[in-house]
């Protein structure tokens, strides 16, 4: 995930969680097990390597014997805090009699740019004003909202829904149109 001076991309929920998934498949490959792969989200490969080298799969056993420095109430109940929110998700309506509205789903366009991007300029650019582009871009910083730091190249841009199309309607050529997810 990039952390830039204009861009913390920990702030957007969907970067967010494409970094996390990446996080967890690069930690399930590297050590052979969801239970080690989940605790290491919280206390780190290298952390769960150790505790792996030393106690092989036997997540029970690392969790009754593994005495790592920072090894503790957190990392301890991290895997057991997952199940416990799967079982949740699972059983909805057992724990929300009242129910549950999900969230819709996002419904913006999506551009990246290929420059360094001044957010005034992409206001500018796509015709909306910049306190509305804020509102959808939670991982631009105060510093890229104030015109002191441009966004990094490569930046995924959120756009209120037919942007777009509007733009191009006006002959404006976008930068590169992303599908959203």
């Amino acid at each position: 995930m990039r952390l830039t001076p204009g861009l913390d991309e920990r702030l957007d929920p969907v970067a967010a969680a494409r970094g996390a998934a990446r996080y967890l498949k690069a930690a399930y490959e590297e050590l052979g097990s969801w239970p080690l792969a989940i605790t290491a989200y919280n206390h780190g490969i290298e952390g769960m390597r150790a505790a792996r080298d030393r106690f092989g799969l036997d997540f029970a056993r690392i969790l009754d014997e593994y005495d790592g420095r920072t090894f503790g109430f957190a990392s301890k109940n991290f895997y057991k805090e997952f199940l416990a929110a799967r079982e949740v998700a699972k059983e909805q309506a057992t724990c929300f009699p009242e129910g549950v509205v999900p969230e819709s789903p996002l419904a913006h366009d999506r551009v990246k740019i290929d420059r360094p991007t001044m957010v005034g300029g992409l206001a500018s650019r796509y015709g909306v004003p910049l306190r509305g582009l804020v509102a959808i871009n939670p991982a631009w910083t105060t510093r890229a909202v104030r015109g002191s730091s441009p966004l990094p190249a490569g930046t995924e841009i959120w756009l209120p829904e037919g942007t777009l199309a509007r733009v191009a309607n006006l002959g404006k050529r976008p930068v590169r149109q992303l599908r959203s997810r």
